[in-house]
């Protein structure tokens, strides 16, 4: 059967990203994401683990009234493709219960940890609702780069309907943001 793609960016004519932020692991850099997020007018999508959003409900009710899209970042970051299509659906319903609890949000989008997946996981995903996110502009924010690195390595390589993937925990993700 063919290879089913996930969405890497979108094609638009306007010079238009969409930020994306992953959460697995801690929260401190939050509340200053946050505040650059508003202070600049930006909305973007917060892809949460399920595991996170139990540790962090506050900051999850936070980032969702401050107006921004909550994404299904799986229950415990496994890596799907191991799993079964019930294991799968069972990470993605778990979470999509929590932000729903937390933030009145129907989640529709959804980000494999890892960014790995295959025919299985995106199936399981459409069947559960969700449409399934990668990015094609990686921050590289997890390896400590500078934000100055960060800066110039996304510049080289965003288009318009970019979406880049940041973590909301990487250390000099707010100064490169």
């Amino acid at each position: 059967s063919d290879l089913l793609i996930p969405i890497y960016s979108v094609e638009i004519q306007d010079k238009k990203v969409a930020l994306s932020f992953d959460a697995t692991w801690g929260a401190d850099q939050t509340s200053e994401l946050l505040r650059i997020l508003r202070e600049n007018k930006v909305k973007c999508t917060f892809f949460l683990c399920g595991l996170w959003l139990e540790k962090y409900p506050e900051m999850v009710k936070r980032i969702a009234a401050e107006g921004h899209e909550i994404g299904n970042h799986s229950y415990t970051h496994p890596h799907l493709n191991n799993l079964s299509p019930e294991e799968i659906a069972h990470e993605l319903l778990r979470t999509h219960e929590l932000i729903k609890e937390l933030t009145g949000q129907i989640s529709r989008v959804f980000r494999p940890p890892f960014g790995e997946y295959n025919n299985k996981v995106i199936e399981t995903a459409e069947a559960c609702h969700y449409t399934t996110i990668i990015w094609d502009v990686d921050s590289l924010d997890w390896k400590d780069l500078s934000s100055g690195e960060m800066v110039t390595r996304i510049l080289n390589k965003i288009k318009p309907g970019s979406i880049l993937l940041f973590h909301n925990a990487g250390k000099y993700t707010p100064q490169a943001v």
